[in-house]
């Protein structure tokens, strides 16, 4: 095996990819989707991102590592904007369903083109369940706010407005699970990469970052 091709075959690839599409496809109230529509969007999200995976394989990749797609409809910025039916706090079912169907068929996609490729091997984070944990349950993993983001304006600080004018700023962001509307906090992000790297089965599987680069 030729050098440069050795290298790419031991290197790890990291790909988290899909929130953006469909936040902001969800966002947009001009927009309603049938379950029909969903399913076709994510195909194509999914297709093309195939088409990346592949290409990569064949110039000699062959660990790669996914986070799937976050809990969209938990973010400050969307629940922001949610009706206040409830003193209980939830996540947006919308956002949270083109999620969950992404993540379900990505699932499936990455055990076909295991068997399909000879010696992909992949690790799969199961980032949408672990951060939707701690932005309903903060308590349990050593934080104290969930819903609400540390930097921001509106309602749970769900405005992209931090650093500009008339903005909020909490005193301790490690509090809270949110840093601002749409990204998490550097303690959050910790415990969260601690799991891709070495997370139990049912977080990260089949294979572990940690396993990757032991090998």
């Amino acid at each position: 095996m030729h050098k440069p091709r050795r290298l790419l075959s031991k290197a790890v690839y990291l790909f988290s990819i899909g929130g953006n599409d469909y936040i902001k496809l969800t966002s947009d109230p001009s927009i309603v989707l049938t379950p029909i529509d969903e399913l076709k969007y994510v195909g194509m999200v999914l297709g093309n991102f195939t088409t990346v995976i592949k290409a990569i394989y064949n110039k000699g990749g062959r660990k790669f590592a996914f986070q799937n797609v976050g809990p969209l409809g938990c973010m400050p910025a969307t629940t922001s904007m949610a009706p206040k039916n409830s003193t209980i706090f939830k996540c947006v079912e919308e956002p949270q369903t083109i999620a969950r169907l992404h993540n379900t068929i990505l699932s499936k996609l990455l055990e076909r083109l295991a068997i399909q490729l000879p010696e992909f091997k992949y690790s799969l984070f199961d980032y949408h369940t672990s951060l939707a944990e701690r932005t309903l349950s903060p308590f349990k993993f050593g934080f104290k706010i969930g819903e609400n983001a540390c930097c921001g304006s509106g309602r749970h600080n769900g405005h992209f407005t931090c650093g500009q004018e008339n903005y909020t700023l909490c005193s301790n962001p490690g509090e809270h699970v949110w840093f601002d509307a749409g990204h998490p906090t550097e303690s959050t992000n910790k415990q969260l990469a601690d799991l891709l790297w070495s997370g139990h089965p049912n977080v990260t599987a089949p294979y572990t970052l940690k396993m990757f680069f032991e090998k």
